[in-house]
């Protein structure tokens, strides 16, 4: 954008309208607090590192100890980029306020447009020219005056806003470890799941014996079978987490309906 090209009246403005550096401050600040915070967590995990190094001294310690030294790397350098982000925030705050101090106050342009109006209105037989010019020629001076302090700031903050990216941390874990654990947890999940069916499927077919049964009191078999059944099913649904509040609804509902039907048909004999 070509400041030269706006007025005086857009560029004060614009500068002493703005909500001010406070902003660029209090991100400083919070830019501060983030490296320390990560400047602590390196100091802690290397504490830790050091101590297990002396105590745990086996294969896996040192492929861990190894692991966590890049994370430890890592903290320590994104501690520096934070560190560094907040300087870049305080030199924004500075560019700012400097081009603040030097843009011409808006009320002072103002001033100089209304006594400007008020030479030309009165400006009857030419009395006022000169007055007028230099009216004019300090109008001039503040329209240079704010394209510097406005390019200045921009070429200021420019700089200010380069950044370094921040970079995600190196894994700390094997990747082809984890998706074997994954796969032998499906692997055992399923399982579990299917014997959970069977369980149950064997429970609903031995309901209607032992309904049966209740009208014979010497068949005692079937009611035997029946509770079998109800543990069976019960133990298999302790192995796999996936049937806990569905597996009790589909399994043990048909239970709880058949045996209070079976009570119900005890007290009636």
């Amino acid at each position: 954008m070509d400041y030269a090209l706006l007025t005086p009246e857009v560029n004060s403005g614009r500068m002493w309208a703005g909500p001010g550096a406070g902003s660029l401050h209090a991100a400083a600040v919070a830019w501060n607090e983030m490296a320390a915070n990560f400047y602590d967590a390196a100091s802690t995990y290397a504490t830790m590192l050091a101590n297990l190094a002396m105590s745990w001294r086996v294969p896996s310690a040192t492929k861990m100890t190894a692991a966590a030294a890049l994370f430890v790397a890592w903290l320590t350098a994104s501690a520096a980029e934070a560190e560094r982000a907040g300087q870049h925030a305080r030199l924004f705050a500075a560019a700012y306020e400097i081009a603040h101090l030097t843009t011409v106050p808006l009320a002072e342009v103002l001033t100089n447009r209304l006594g400007h109006h008020v030479l030309v209105a009165t400006n009857f037989f030419g009395q006022n020219t000169p007055l007028i010019m230099l009216n004019e020629a300090d109008y001039g001076r503040m329209w240079a005056q704010d394209a510097a302090a406005i390019y200045a700031y921009a070429e200021a903050s420019a700089a200010a806003s380069r950044l370094t990216p921040f970079t995600a941390p190196a894994p700390t874990t094997d990747p082809g470890g984890l998706a074997g654990q994954f796969a032998a947890r499906a692997v055992g999940t399923g399982h579990a799941s299917g014997e959970v069916l069977q369980h149950v499927a064997r429970l609903h077919e031995l309901t209607p014996s032992a309904l049966q049964a209740l009208a014979s009191p010497a068949s005692s078999g079937t009611w035997s079978k029946v509770w079998t059944a109800i543990t069976d099913a019960a133990n298999a649904m302790r192995k796999t987490t996936e049937w806990g509040l569905l597996g009790g609804k589909v399994a043990f509902e048909p239970i709880i309906f058949s045996l209070s039907v079976m009570d119900g048909m005890n007290m009636a004999a």
